[in-house]
């Protein structure tokens, strides 16, 4: 018996921004006859050193194919001679599938094709006929075959698992691939928890021996989870290269878990049969090292103790490029420009990147949030409040007026509100309880339409949007439901591991409801829903990209001044993109911390930029002190962008997505990746909650600012904010005020909070470096014109000490920040005048009770919007069309006063009629000419106060 001495890492604490910090534990590698038995404290696996190798003269020719179980795809062989139980039965597609990301590939023909990779080639096994030890590293050899010969060794690494490598070398031209089945097997009934990216988690095992790609891993492994302890296999760091970017055609290996016994065991195969690097010559070797992982914690720890010392994880993002502020001033400028394609006409953001002609929208709530912070009503009337009026009347989020457009399934109608329950329940509660027909669209869905008198209070829709109906309503059956409902949800999907698949697109389907969770133990302080919140998370993050390493150089992109053409733009005509050529240090364009798309469409995109668990995660980080989610929220947004950069990483390194005017150019001249444009104010929602919670967090609560939450769908959740007061370092009652400029700093590390208060700014910057920051501090002076020429007192705040007091000379000032710190100002004397914000916080004492109708002329709806005294519209629309209308008009009066009109000369017939702050009554006759030709009346009817 000899033994090998390893010292390996586990993660604990608080993380830095310069590495990883690892807690030594002795970890060893026995040799026991031919195997090697690893120990990590109480944790023992055996592992033997047996090979599988498959070879085949003909190119079996490797693609991927949509699974039969799952929406995932994997790769599939032609092979001879297949057993019919073998084959890939034709799966249907849905016709309404399509759009950005969709690879009509892994739709193609089934015929010949095996998913097993196990029927896919003839195979030899090899077992090794002789171990011997040799310093520090155990050797095997193996009988030769008439394929070739094979060698492997197992060596030590300090301060990490023990290396494998197997080095195999052809005596005869073929198609190779060598397969690592030496890792413990174990019966499925054994088996606490098994991961195999990206869809095999928990214990949903693969229904048959599928492979997965490396390049779809966000680390290149496999992981069983058995008497508490964990085992796994591994690729080394070094066979995942961080240039080129990782992509189906570069791929080099991948992993597997269902072996040919139908057991749970971790196994690599190297390279994938039929894919880059599969033909070989003879004589000509190919190796590939692995590493082997045992530990005595559960996966999802497994997971982060690998990422941190297989592949270097660490907090390695600075700001770098641009201050978070510049960038959500930019993307706000972007969001009123021609380039952000809103179409004013049909109230919406174009969506043709995936369905030509058609429109969509996320919330309101979004850009509703951001009027608030950023005090604009301009983008309030031109963005915020079409949008609310949209979500209250079409009957999908996805509008089109072709009725022969069919991908994904739009709707021509109104019939609405699609807004969902959380929404109009987020709308009643902005109200301040004054627009009651809000409340009455939140109850109908909630409820599911059932009369009143056959509804049980609080009981009706799920636990989370009974949550938000108890925080718009207060009544506390709604919140009972909701804890009900969440601890029976906690019981199935968190205490207990799945063993099916969920009807999943997005990987927060696939992962528990972590950000809800949340949602539910900051309204009730109740701790068993931050745990199941904090181990949610930890689920979702085994979805974040760990690989590859990033290294420490500059790597030289946009070759020859040109962006990369991602392929599904380029399948469209549009022409590739210019971006200058330019030497950057690698971490700049990693995308570790971020997700790829969906299981559908991980394979081109890699990496989305709608990082919406970077704030849910950096809150519960500091719940928890889990440092591990804090690094991946730092990762997944600090220095990505200067402006709105598209949804994704695709094709190619690139920096184009980083530059200020990237999106600033028409739809069809942008090649690098597809635009959402209903993304957004989504992203600004989440770059704010970035913003306050990394103060909230700096400050230790002494700064903090209750958001409320936004629903949207797939990775466009998010916290409202603006629409009530915080606390400040002593402060209470104060509103955060974040005007677009509101001032410069001379150091683009530096991103600040501001708030307004009783006759004081407030601002808090926080340091994203690991380095001192000295900075000037400008205040923008049309904003700010009190400042000019004056002299002014702040008082100093540095990382939540009372360090005394300073002065603001013509509106300027310098500041120090400490590494990672926090530096804030409290400037007194600055009575501030907001331009917008009070309209929409400051509200009636009373709503009208008579608010909503419904009417037989066109099938109308009628509503007045009450958002504040001074911001009450009247807002019909149709639902029948233009097959019964070619026009329609509204005359309409106030309190009695002057008949006012309005026409609509095409569908969507709908009508906006402000309405003054101490109106009380509005009458109204709707009229219109029918595609016969004949003028038809409504007769008149009114909304009232009273």
């Amino acid at each position: 018996m000899k033994r090998i001495i390893l010292l390996t890492g586990l993660i604990a604490g608080a993380m830095t921004l310069q590495a990883a910090p690892r807690e030594p534990q002795q970890m060893t590698a026995t040799l026991q006859k031919d195997t090697v038995v690893v120990t990590n404290g109480k944790a023992r696996f055996t592992f033997r050193a047996d090979f599988r190798l498959f070879r085949t003269d003909k190119d079996p020719k490797m693609e991927l194919r949509t699974l039969p179980d799952c929406r995932f795809f994997a790769p599939s062989w032609i092979a001879d001679n297949l057993a019919p139980e073998k084959a890939i039965a034709q799966i249907k597609q849905s016709k309404s599938m399509g759009g950005d990301g969709i690879d009509d590939s892994v739709s193609g023909s089934v015929k010949g094709r095996t998913f097993d990779l196990f029927a896919a080639a003839p195979y030899t096994d090899l077992t090794p006929s002789k171990a011997e030890m040799a310093g520090d590293t155990i050797r095997f050899s193996y009988p030769a075959t008439v394929w070739g010969t094979l060698e492997c060794r197992v060596w030590a690494v300090d301060g990490s698992a023990p290396g494998m490598e197997f080095r195999f070398t052809p005596t005869r031209e073929g198609y190779y691939s060598v397969g690592y089945l030496g890792a413990p097997s174990f019966d499925l009934g054994r088996v606490e928890a098994l991961w195999q990216p990206m869809v095999w988690q928990r214990r949903i095992f693969p229904s048959q021996p599928y492979m997965s790609l490396a390049f779809t891993c966000p680390i290149p492994a496999t992981l069983v989870h058995v008497g508490g302890a964990t085992a796994g296999v591994a690729a080394d760091s070094r066979e995942m290269p961080f240039q080129p970017l990782p992509t189906r055609d570069n791929n080099r290996f991948g992993v597997a878990l269902h072996n040919p016994e139908g057991k749970v065991q971790p196994m690599l195969f190297a390279p994938v049969l039929g894919h880059a690097g599969s033909k070989m010559e003879p004589g000509k070797p190919f190796a590939f090292r692995m590493r082997l992982w045992v530990e005595e914690k559960p996966l999802n720890i497994a997971f982060q103790t690998m990422a941190r010392n297989l592949y270097d994880f660490h907090d390695y993002r600075s700001n770098a490029i641009s201050t978070l502020n510049n960038t959500i001033d930019n993307i706000i400028d972007y969001t009123l420009s021609p380039y952000s394609n809103f179409i004013d006409s049909l109230k919406g953001c174009s969506y043709s990147t995936d369905v030509p002609g058609s429109t969509k929208n996320v919330s309101s709530l979004n850009p509703l949030s951001v009027a608030l912070v950023a005090d604009d009503g301009e983008l309030y009337r031109r963005r915020a409040y079409p949008i609310v009026e949209y979500m209250l009347s079409r009957k999908n989020t996805l509008f089109c007026l072709d009725t022969t457009q069919k991908v994904q399934s739009p709707s021509r109608e109104l019939a609405g509100p699609c807004a969902p329950v959380s929404e109009l329940a987020g709308l009643y509660r902005l109200s301040g309880g004054k627009s009651p027909v809000l409340r009455y669209f939140a109850e109908e869905k909630y409820y599911k339409h059932k009369p009143a008198e056959k509804r049980i209070p609080g009981a009706g829709g799920n636990w989370y949007d009974a949550l938000e109906m108890y925080r718009a309503t207060g009544e506390t059956a709604y919140l009972d439901h909701a804890k009900r409902q969440a601890d029976i949800y906690i019981e199935k999907f968190i205490r207990t591991q799945p063993e099916k698949f969920q009807n999943a697109f997005f990987w927060n389907r696939y992962a528990p409801f972590y950000i809800n969770l949340l949602e539910l133990y900051e309204e009730t302080g109740e701790r068993r829903y931050l745990e199941a919140a904090h181990e949610g998370a930890r689920e979702y993050a085994m979805f974040v990209w760990m690989v590859p390493s990033i290294p420490q150089e500059n790597v030289t992109v946009n070759k020859g001044g040109l962006a990369p053409w991602y392929w599904y733009l380029k399948s469209r005509g549009i022409p590739r993109q210019h971006c200058p050529e330019e030497s950057v240090p690698a971490w700049r364009f990693s995308e570790i911390g971020l997700v790829p798309e969906s299981s559908t469409t991980c394979i081109g995109h890699r990496a989305v930029f709608m990082a919406h668990h970077a704030p849910y995660m950096l809150r519960i980080a500091d719940l928890t002190g889990d440092g591990f989610l804090r690094d991946i929220a730092r990762s997944a947004i600090v220095g990505r962008y200067a402006n709105f950069p598209g949804y994704h990483i695709n094709t190619e390194r690139t920096t184009a997505y980083e530059k200020p005017d990237f999106p600033l150019r028409p739809h069809d001249s942008i090649s690098v990746n597809s635009f959402h444009y209903n993304h957004q104010f989504p992203l600004l929602s989440v770059l704010y909650d970035y913003l306050v919670t990394d103060a909230t967090n700096k400050s230790r609560g002494a700064i903090a600012f209750r958001g409320d939450y936004i629903e949207g769908y797939g990775y466009l959740q998010a916290k409202f904010y603006g629409s009530r007061p915080g606390r400040f370092y002593g402060r209470e009652n104060v509103w955060l005020w974040m005007p677009r400029r509101l001032l410069a700093t001379s150091d683009v590390e530096l991103n600040y909070l501001a708030a307004r208060g009783d006759g004081e700014l407030l601002v808090a910057f926080t340091n994203q470096s690991a380095r001192a920051v000295s900075a000037e501090i400008t205040f923008n002076p049309e904003l700010l014109p009190m400042l000019v020429g004056k002299s002014f007192t702040a008082e100093v705040w540095r990382d939540n000490r009372r360090t005394g007091e300073q002065t603001v000379t013509d509106g300027k000032t310098r500041i120090e920040v400490s590494p990672e710190g926090i530096t804030a100002l409290i400037v007194r004397g600055v009575d501030i005048r907001p331009r917008f914000q009070q309209q929409l916080t400051d509200r009636d004492t009373e709503g009208w009770r008579h608010d909503y109708g419904e009417l037989e002329f066109g099938r109308a709806r009628a509503m007045l919007l009450n958002l504040g005294r001074e911001l009450k519209t009247c807002y019909i629309y149709l639902q029948d069309d233009d097959s019964r209308f070619r026009n329609v008009s509204m005359t309409y009066s106030i309190d009695g006063g002057r008949p006012l009109a309005l026409n609509d000369t095409s569908y969507p017939f709908e009508f906006t009629a402000p309405v003054p702050a101490e109106a009380r009554q509005i009458v109204i006759e709707l009229s219109g000419v029918t595609t016969d030709g004949r003028l038809v009346r409504s007769g008149t009817f009114k909304l009232s106060k009273d």
